[in-house]
């Protein structure tokens, strides 16, 4: 892990504690921020896609505000599940690929062919991001590196809608390069974990010929 990702999250949790026991205090059960998250970040998604790049950003950020409160709700209210947790991940997945697609649309609209293929690449690799570390922990148990996790790629996006169009049409190259060689670390370093683990459990020839040898 990123040295620092660490204490960017306890900060995060600590600026979030108290919007957390508001909702909490208020009855806001934790699968209604996580809808809300998706749908604000569609409606990001959607103001990327009409150029409004400054509300686009505020809502993409508002929407990370809402997914980053609705794990502290459940934990304070008792309601954290291995469902909760799913249906997180499974709409963060929708959220992101409404954003990149909305940027994607945009920049088609403008003609800029190159930065289109970026952000479609984009689109798909930071997909692979995610996906790579899930579906290797079916078989190790964690698969935490590399750099563009879902925090970075929203902060990203989030500073290019701020900083307008031509910072829009950099990052998506950003997102791309860095989404395949993350995606890329991942898959290398489960293979290496997976190696390591076929090679532990082969049994060591040489300790069966001494046996052998000792009969």
């Amino acid at each position: 892990m990123i040295f620092w990702r660490d204490w960017a999250r306890r900060g995060t949790r600590w600026l979030l504690e108290a919007p957390a026991r508001a909702f909490a205090a208020l009855g806001v059960s934790p699968a209604t921020l996580t809808i809300c998250s998706l749908l604000v970040c569609l409606g990001s998604g959607l103001y990327f896609a009409l150029g409004n790049y400054t509300a686009a950003a505020w809502m993409y950020l508002a929407s990370g505000f809402f997914d980053m409160t609705d794990g502290r709700v459940a934990r304070l209210t008792g309601k954290a599940s291995d469902a909760g947790a799913y249906l997180d991940s499974f709409t963060d997945r929708y959220g992101d690929g409404a954003v990149i697609a909305g940027i994607t649309y945009h920049l088609a609209k403008q003609g800029e062919d190159w930065y289109l293929v970026a952000a479609l690449v984009a689109l798909i690799a930071s997909f692979a991001v995610s996906y790579s570390k899930a579906r290797a922990e079916n078989f190790i148990d964690e698969c935490k590196v590399g750099f563009w996790e879902r925090p970075e790629r929203m902060l990203l996006l989030v500073l290019a809608g701020f900083l307008g169009y031509e910072f829009i049409r950099y990052a998506v190259v950003i997102l791309a390069v860095g989404s395949i060689l993350t995606s890329l670390h991942r898959a290398s370093y489960t293979m290496k974990r997976l190696k390591q683990k076929e090679d532990s459990s082969k049994p060591d020839n040489r300790t069966g010929e001494s046996f052998s040898n000792d009969r």
